[in-house]
């Protein structure tokens, strides 16, 4: 019943999943509560104009990037671990592994902590129902884990099914709203202190910097690079730009920070609670898929769907430590730790993609990728802002993720520039 999802070795050619496969997936992760609180928070902090430069600016740049690294698994058919492994060798790869797990749990806790939180007011509210935060971070929690044990197929068809229904769902109440969703309140919305448009690009590209990092779990079950990159592209556009100005939107309407809070006044407490359940999940499902994923390929001797059971029960744990509370903090630093990751990847599949093929042999340690990691890292944390405990003692694009990447990027290609001149020589 259950695969390994083939974590040591590259998807056989019979996989040939479409770009509507993927980007069912990938809208699946978009669909979920720290993109409607996110987009709640661009609302309260930016005015208009400047809120939509930040989405469109934030949504296409990620996209792209989502769609290369997808790209990338689809012609390997290799997943983000195993590519990790030859470009920075068997032991440098620990590294990514760990990158990836505590990144990929972390959002798990945050997710799961969310939900739990805003599931037990409105039971509340609506409902005058106490369960207690705890039982509903166990019930969902384990409830969540079930997709993941199964695998990729399993979360393909979970997304495809609940999709429709949310985006459906999202969109009611727009027809209840007594004076309609009105374009002048839009365009009116102001802000007497406007947050930095660089801060909250950083944000969106920091929260999706992970995502992009593991596209190739998925991508690599896709038919081609081409598929892979317009299916990742679409998805990520619609996924994060209209998802987060949706949310960003009807906070401005509702006059609430978190929109789905103003469900149960219009009625719509039940339908409030099933988005709130159906978002997590399908986005928490890929969360652990990734943990789960580096550490099924390294060993042999505890099946996926084991450590899928175990990780999920960790995961369910760390909610209560609180990892929400510095949520805007998490999603820059987290950009500038795995933005490089990716920037590797895509400077790899362009400059010496043989290198990431299964039959290359793998070296135990490659230096230059490490230290194009670190460099890069290390300039995003050093132009992050001080409000994210960034040092800010400079900046290039105002977008700290960004910074990072574009550093390692450099770097990774001028090394891989001059590796391949002297092999031609």
């Amino acid at each position: 019943m259950f695969s390994d999802d083939f974590t040591r070795q590259p998807v056989p050619e019979t996989f040939k999943h479409s770009g509507f496969w993927l980007a069912n997936i990938i809208i699946g992760i978009a669909i979920c509560l720290p993109v409607f609180v996110f987009g709640g928070e661009l609302a309260s902090q930016l005015p208009f104009i400047e809120l939509i430069i930040v989405l469109v600016l934030g949504g296409i740049s990620t996209g792209i990037l989502m769609g290369l690294t997808s790209g990338v698994g689809a012609y390997t058919r290799l997943s983000a671990t195993l590519l990790g492994r030859k470009i920075f060798g068997r032991v440098g790869g620990q590294a990514l592994m760990i990158s990836v797990i505590i990144t990929s749990l972390g959002w798990w806790g945050v997710q799961l902590e969310i939900m739990s939180d805003i599931l037990n007011t409105l039971l509340k509210t609506s409902y005058s129902i106490e369960i207690g935060k705890e039982i509903i971070t166990i019930v969902i929690g384990l409830l969540m884990i079930t997709t993941t044990i199964i695998g990729a197929q399993a979360i393909g068809k979970l997304s495809i099914l609940a999709v429709p229904l949310m985006f459906i769902m999202l969109l009611i109440p727009l027809f209840l709203m007594p004076e309609g969703p009105s374009l002048d309140k839009l365009m009116n919305h102001s802000i007497e202190t406007p947050a930095s448009m660089g801060l909250m690009i950083a944000g969106m590209m920091g929260g999706w910097m992970s995502g992009v990092v593991i596209m190739p779990d998925f991508g690599r079950f896709t038919s081609s690079f081409k598929t892979a990159f317009s299916g990742a592209l679409t998805a990520c556009i619609v996924g994060m730009t209209i998802l987060m100005g949706l949310s960003a939107f009807l906070s401005i309407w509702l006059d609430a920070p978190n929109f789905i809070m103003a469900y149960p006044a219009m009625g719509l407490g039940l339908i409030a609670i099933i988005v709130i359940i159906l978002s997590t999940w399908t986005s928490n499902d890929n969360n652990l898929y990734a943990a789960v994923l580096p550490v099924a390929t390294a060993t042999k001797s505890i099946s996926r769907p084991l450590l899928s059971l175990a990780f999920g029960l960790i995961g369910i744990i760390l909610c209560v430590f609180g990892l929400f509370s510095q949520f805007i903090s998490w999603l820059v630093l987290n950009g500038i730790l795995m933005s490089p990751i990716a920037a590797c990847m895509i400077a790899y599949f362009f400059l010496a993609r043989k290198e990431l093929l299964w039959e290359t042999q793998d070296n135990n340690f490659k230096s230059m990728p490490l230290i194009a990691w670190a460099i890069g890292s290390g300039v995003g944390y050093l132009t992050s802002p001080k409000a994210v405990y960034g040092l800010e003692l400079f900046s290039i694009t105002t977008a700290p993720p960004l910074d990072s990447f574009m550093v390692t990027g450099i770097i990774i290609s001028i090394y891989l520039l001059i590796k391949r001149n002297r092999t031609k020589s």
